[in-house]
């Protein structure tokens, strides 16, 4: 996330302090350069190269990518600090050895989508038709990823993430951060392509359920 023009190639929140800023940004380059290999390969763009059950080959560094992530999480989650204080310290530490808190899952699906949305602390439930199951701890989507900190199982369905077959992250942010990998495949089995519940031709079959400490900032990516 960055303090600077969103023009620039991300949504950017005035809600960290300037030393937790500093350190988020060690790892946008890395955020960055994953971004850019992924958009050659959403639908219909003219470089899109074979994929593997829409996992492309392409090469990151997932501790770095999941840092960056997950730093821009806590800036629109502020929760974090009051639900899940020790995950914060570790974080904020940068050490190597860092864990999302058990029950939490980091899910990640491409989307090509001019829609971009930061949000936290909400639900959401398709309550007709099939019944499936939006939770959303903490959302980043921005084009061409979709991310979502999730508690994993559906209440009233299926979890959407799982029905769906997003990619799980989850274990990204124990890499080192000095660790790469040369193949995306071998870090996810699936990456679909996806939109938001609130894009979808079936959203009046979906039900919001938010709160005090719900977040939402949404907009549109130029063309």
């Amino acid at each position: 996330m960055k303090q600077q023009s969103p023009l620039e190639g991300g949504m950017w929140l005035r809600t960290v302090c300037p030393s937790c800023n500093n350190l988020a940004s060690r790892y946008d380059d890395s955020y960055g350069n994953f971004s850019q290999r992924l958009s050659r390969h959403l639908p219909r763009h003219p470089l899109s190269l074979p994929t593997m059950n829409g996992v492309p080959p392409i090469a990151l560094a997932p501790g770095r990518v999941a840092r960056s992530v997950l730093h821009g999480m806590v800036a629109i989650a502020p929760s974090f600090s009051v639900v899940h204080p020790e995950f914060l310290d570790a974080l904020l530490a940068d050490g190597e050895g860092i864990a999302l808190p058990e029950g939490l899952r980091l899910r990640v699906a491409l989307t090509g989508d001019r829609y971009c949305r930061l949000a936290s602390a909400y639900h959401m439930h398709r309550v007709l038709g099939e019944r499936q199951d939006y939770e959303a701890f903490a959302e980043i989507y921005f084009r061409p990823l979709a991310w979502v900190l999730t508690g994993g199982r559906g209440t009233l369905g299926d979890s959407v993430f799982d029905s769906e077959g997003w990619g799980d992250a989850t274990d990204w942010v124990r890499y080192s951060r000095e660790s790469w990998r040369a193949d995306l495949r071998d870090l996810v089995r699936r990456l679909p392509t996806v939109l938001h519940p609130t894009r979808r031709v079936d959203r009046d079959e979906w039900l919001g359920l938010g709160g005090p400490t719900s977040y939402v900032l949404e907009g549109f990516q130029p063309s």
